[in-house]
């Protein structure tokens, strides 16, 4: 009996915390504040919006966080300075598989590039609780609205001990309108500024 009551008190104080944090409850994590319907939601780590000109024919990865099951309706991004004629890009979103983008969990409406504005697909995802990757990949090399991550911490690591850590993942791909269904092998994105993708309830 006594052994049973010590293991009892001891489940007692390994459960508190979790139930104070939120996860006992059901309810947001306190360390997350949920998501809301007007907002546009990317890389958690954003300092602040910049512009930058994407690479023909690179699969670009950007992390977000998602604490309790939630279900998206909108994925985009924004031209700022539109492409050639006949420029084009797709969406994805990824799930995680070894801290990395992994299996495809949904294919956005190829969006023209030589437009500028804002590119959305409408769309219908339920994402449990995790980490997801929202990927944007163009034929061209459109200029598009941006995430500037100048407080990177080490979510992703770094590479080595001199490296910056890493903020995001990309890879060099042939764009077509059906992105691979497992993301691939990633190169590791360690610069400041990489393009804004988002998702909205």
């Amino acid at each position: 009996m006594q052994r049973f009551l010590l293991a009892l008190l001891a489940l007692l104080f390994l459960w508190i915390p979790f139930a104070e944090a939120g996860f006992i409850r059901g309810d947001t994590p306190d360390f997350h504040p949920g998501f809301r319907a007007s907002q546009y939601y990317s890389h958690p780590l954003e300092n602040s919006a910049s512009t930058m000109a994407v690479a023909a024919n690179t699969h670009y990865a950007t992390p977000l966080f998602v604490p309790v099951t939630t279900t998206f309706t909108k994925l985009g991004f924004e031209v700022t300075v539109a492409a050639t004629t006949g420029a084009r890009c797709i969406q994805a979103i990824y799930d995680t598989g070894s801290a990395i983008p992994s299996a495809r969990q949904l294919i956005g409406t190829e969006q023209a590039a030589d437009s500028t504005g804002i590119k959305e697909s409408t769309v219908s995802l339920t994402l449990n609780p995790g980490w997801y990757w929202l990927t944007l990949n163009c034929n061209n090399t459109p200029t598009v609205r941006a995430s500037v991550l100048t407080t990177r911490v080490g979510l992703f690591g770094a590479t080595s001990t001199t490296a910056n850590n890493t903020a995001a993942y990309y890879r060099t791909e042939t764009y077509s309108t059906t992105p691979p269904a497992t993301f691939g092998a990633v190169t590791e994105n360690t610069t400041t500024t990489i393009p804004k993708v988002w998702v909205r309830l």
